[in-house]
């Protein structure tokens, strides 16, 4: 007798060990428990800034126009657009080398000389009275020099700009196409150049800014303007040309054209 009330009281005891397990999983589950933040992705983030790429560090605000420059395509102007925009203006105006209109003017308003558009020189192929062509031979539609239009309507891709002196009277120009200009601005006379690897050109210091002095044949003024932006990371290079520069009449607009370039890590020398 005392051997079974063990075994039930053994049996009493285990059930009522185990029937609140039983009760609790016949119950309906609650809300499950929120996972602990992560607090790094599963991933690495892809860098921002081409410095971050490139392990190299960020580049400080530089304090003058010297340096290397890299060209901003997006934020930079179209210089042959703005060009022909502008020679369509004379052209609208008599200037087609009729008499009264642009004598160096086709009918087409291309910048670059014999490439297409039209006829470049006037009284050629298309009859009429020649316009008042000068010297009795045939015109380019700029007096510029084609090389000078070509290098201020398509601008190089890098620049690397050296100011050779404290005073700033030398400030060397070089860029990706092998050119090297050197702009004198203590008012010296300026040597012609013998090739198109190196050029002088006149200039001025306005403040921080460089500002060129140049001429055509014909008398035509046109400017480069080096300008250092507010945030001392970027550089401005303002083109500006007369009418005749360009090949419009005396009394046409004149031709703004800004190009946009970034800063560079210096390259080691």
């Amino acid at each position: 007798m005392k051997s079974r009330a063990s075994i039930v009281v053994g049996l009493i005891c285990f059930f009522a060990a185990v029937a609140p397990g039983l009760v609790r999983a016949q119950e309906t589950p609650g809300p499950l428990p929120a996972p602990p933040p992560q607090l790094e992705p599963l991933e690495p983030a892809a860098p921002t800034r081409s410095s971050e790429a490139t392990g190299s560090k960020p580049i400080p605000p530089r304090t003058s126009i010297a340096g290397a420059w890299k060209l901003n395509t997006d934020d930079s102007d179209d210089g042959r657009k703005k060009v022909q925009q502008a020679q369509s203006k004379n052209q609208g105006n008599g200037g087609n080398g009729g008499n009264g209109g642009n004598p160096r003017m086709g009918g087409g308003g291309n910048p670059y000389p014999g490439q297409g558009g039209g006829n470049p020189y006037p009284g050629q192929g298309g009859g009429g009275n020649g316009g008042g062509a000068r010297r009795g031979g045939p015109n380019q539609p700029s007096d510029m020099d084609p090389g000078t239009l070509r290098d201020l309507t398509d601008p190089p891709e890098t620049l690397s700009i050296v100011q050779k002196d404290t005073k700033g009277v030398e400030v060397d120009l070089t860029d990706d196409r092998t050119r090297k200009f050197a702009f004198f601005t203590d008012g010296r006379k300026i040597e012609k150049s013998k090739d198109d690897t190196y050029q002088e050109i006149a200039a001025k210091w306005d403040g921080r800014s460089l500002v060129t002095d140049e001429k055509t044949p014909r008398g035509g003024k046109f400017s480069r303007t080096f300008d250092l932006a507010p945030n001392g990371q970027q550089l401005y290079e303002t083109v500006r040309m007369d009418a005749i520069a360009y090949g419009g009449a005396k009394s046409g607009p004149q031709v703004y054209i800004q190009y946009v370039y970034d800063a560079e890590q210096e390259v080691p020398r």
